[in-house]
């Protein structure tokens, strides 16, 4: 993925999206949210029962 750029004077800065990618997905409250979903669903799996028992 490209970020995009803005010209100043005869150099090409790039644009960097503010915060760190953490930041970005939400931070503390949200990575917990998908690590409990993400267990949920392995539970839930009947192949996954199986194989990690």
């Amino acid at each position: 993925m490209t970020r995009p750029s803005t010209m100043v004077g005869m150099q090409i800065q790039e644009k960097t999206p503010p915060g760190t990618p953490f930041e970005r997905i939400g931070g503390e409250e949200r990575v917990k949210a998908l690590v409990e979903r993400f267990y949920d669903l392995f539970q839930t799996a009947d192949w996954m029962r199986n194989t990690h028992g």
